[in-house]
């Protein structure tokens, strides 16, 4: 096995027990079942292990040994990409009109922050 390999499998370690402890059972479900399911920002992935993933998935895929990643591996990883991308798709770009000018910076700020990490969630898948 290769080191970018070898990386990829440690990073899977880390967003499988990350899951394991952040994600309850019935969370998983709702989110698979329920278009409209908005997960907890706890739950969800840093920017920055997602953008490690990606390095490392797009090393993998130039390497063509994706393949060498057990598929229950693969389909989990996916699930879990999957909620990070629905995470942003109902995000509305602008509360009600009456809200406070700084309310609004902070709410833009956050609604930034999950939009950047649900698309480097679709890189990384």
């Amino acid at each position: 096995q290769s080191a970018s390999f070898k990386r990829f499998s440690k990073r899977l370690d880390i967003i499988f027990e990350h899951e394991d402890e952040m994600v309850p059972e019935n969370f998983k479900l709702s989110a698979v079942e329920d278009d409209d399911f908005e997960p907890a920002p706890e739950t969800l992935l840093s920017l920055r292990k997602l953008e490690l993933l990606s390095a490392e998935a797009a090393k993998l895929k130039q390497m063509k040994v994706l393949n060498c990643i057990p598929q229950d591996r693969l389909v989990r990883l996916l699930n879990i990409l999957d909620r990070h991308i629905r995470d942003s798709v109902r995000l509305p770009l602008n509360p009600e009109p009456e809200t406070l000018e700084e309310e609004l910076y902070t709410y833009q700020k956050k609604a930034l922050c999950r939009m950047q990490v649900s698309a480097e969630a679709a890189i990384a898948s």
